[in-house]
């Protein structure tokens, strides 16, 4: 379709070619994904990768924004995509079946989450979820805003079969190594802790 545009007053318009706004848009997805190479570099699991791998992954990104509090994943869900956090850090949650007293001799189970530790700037989850189709152990919580550059699940799974074999003889499950024993010690601890502080 066409179209006309008509000044209705004085106008002052700044004009750029169009093969240069092509040039400086191209630039600019060079800058991109520029960015985007470094930040995958620099996540622990993609140290050693060599450049064309990660240019692979580089073409299939798309960045995203969440709220600070935002349940990413949720224990026992396989997410729908990889994360690499490029800044803010989010909290990692083990579910554990505590108890309440609720009268002098009487208790009820009750389900909590326990804060068993972070993932920051430059750290990468949910490979292992996604190509193995894998529920998580734990639950992922955004602590403040938090800014990632993600590849969703459709996309990954029409990588080549090398880079997907590279990405998981490499990553790691989120939190994996956590025992219900050091759930179940973290949980003890803050309970006394909140139990010191009510008696003090």
């Amino acid at each position: 379709m066409e179209y006309s545009v008509i000044t209705e007053e004085d106008c002052e318009i700044l004009k750029i070619p169009a093969k240069d706004y092509v040039r400086l848009k191209s630039e600019n997805i060079k800058l991109e994904n520029k960015e985007k190479m470094k930040l995958i570099h620099k996540c622990p699991y993609y140290e050693e990768w060599p450049t064309l791998s990660i240019c692979e992954l580089v073409a299939l990104i798309k960045w995203k924004k969440f709220p600070p509090g935002h349940v990413i994943v949720e224990s026992g869900k396989i997410i729908s995509f990889v994360a690499y956090i490029n800044s803010g850090y989010c909290n990692i949650y083990r579910n554990i079946v505590g108890l309440m007293k609720l009268q002098p001799k009487k208790v009820k189970k009750n389900q909590k989450l326990v804060c068993m530790g972070k993932l920051n700037e430059k750290e990468s989850f949910g490979e292992i979820s996604v190509l193995l189709q894998v529920p998580f152990t734990c639950t992922i919580v955004t602590g403040k805003e938090v800014e990632m550059a993600i590849i969703e699940d459709k996309d990954l799974f029409e990588l080549d079969p090398v880079t997907k074999q590279l990405m998981l003889h490499t990553a790691k499950p989120t939190f994996g190594h956590l025992k219900d024993e050091d759930v179940k010690n973290v949980y003890l601890e803050s309970e006394q802790k909140k139990e010191w502080k009510n008696f003090k």
